[in-house]
């Protein structure tokens, strides 16, 4: 597989190709910002994701203000590219 970025936001994350090949690579697209790019390397794919905290013992993680209040806390994650996003028609 060549190098490809991806523009989310032209595919829209409520799209259901692109929901199904970022939950077939073993993401949650509820956890990836829609104004990012998907970036595959090789057999990689590299998203942003929401950073997630546990700010209150037993309360559920949720994302949290980055420490200059620009925006939420992100950050990079990369997994094994297990599908290909031509396989969902991408």
């Amino acid at each position: 597989m060549t190098n490809r970025i991806i523009d989310l936001a032209s595919y829209g994350m409520a799209n259901p190709k692109m929901m199904a090949w970022i939950e077939s690579n073993g993401l949650d697209p509820n956890l990836i910002p829609l104004e990012s790019t998907a970036v595959i390397d090789g057999n990689e794919l590299t998203v942003t994701e929401w950073l997630l905290e546990q700010t209150v013992p037993g309360a559920p993680p949720h994302k949290t203000l980055a420490d200059d209040h620009s925006g939420y806390k992100r950050t990079r994650r990369t997994v094994p590219l297990l599908s290909a996003p031509e396989d969902h028609g991408l």
